[in-house]
């Protein structure tokens, strides 16, 4: 699979979207300078004003789509998962997409996924298609995954991820 053909199913899925996010930080080229100026206390950079994401779950969420995220945690938090919590997932929920966070202790592992050691984040549309997302050891993206053969394993780690998540902003009042 390539990139392009995951950007593709946001715009064919029908009815859901749901994403797993695991690792504690993302090697993403683009949002290098909002941690900067985030560790530095300076405003949030423009372009965080008008994200393309929010645009995107504004628009599926309109057409009566439902777009969901579990974000899976460990204390300490580590700088990037606050950077997330103060100035991305605020804007995500405000344009539809329901976030909700998992936290995890010392060496619990979410169950279910066939291969743990290639990573457990994905996105699940419909509950039919199932992406598998590769990163290397520093969080960069390597590539997308095709693994519907195996959806059901993966659509029961998302079930078991949403039935022990809470709300995003009934975590953050705790912490």
């Amino acid at each position: 699979m390539k990139p392009e053909d995951l950007g593709r199913l946001f715009a064919s899925f029908r009815h859901s979207a749901f994403r797993l996010e695991t690792l504690a930080a993302y090697a993403i080229e683009e949002e290098a300078e909002s941690l900067r100026a985030w560790r530095a206390g300076e405003p949030r950079p423009a372009w965080q004003e008008d994200r393309e994401w929010c645009r995107l779950v504004a628009d599926a969420t309109a057409a009566g789509k439902f777009m969901q995220r579990v974000r899976v945690v460990r204390r300490p938090l580590s700088e990037y998962i606050r950077l997330e919590f103060d100035w991305g997932y605020p804007d995500n929920i405000a344009a539809g997409e329901d976030i909700r966070i998992l936290e995890l202790s010392g060496t619990d592992q979410l169950p279910f996924v066939p291969d743990p050691d290639r990573g457990y984040d994905f996105w699940c549309f419909d509950g039919m298609t199932v992406v598998r997302l590769e990163y290397d050891e520093a969080g960069r993206f390597i590539q997308p995954v095709d693994v519907s053969d195996h959806a059901p394993r993966f659509i029961a780690c998302q079930d078991y991820a949403m039935r022990r998540a809470v709300p995003f902003t009934d975590y953050r009042a705790r912490v």
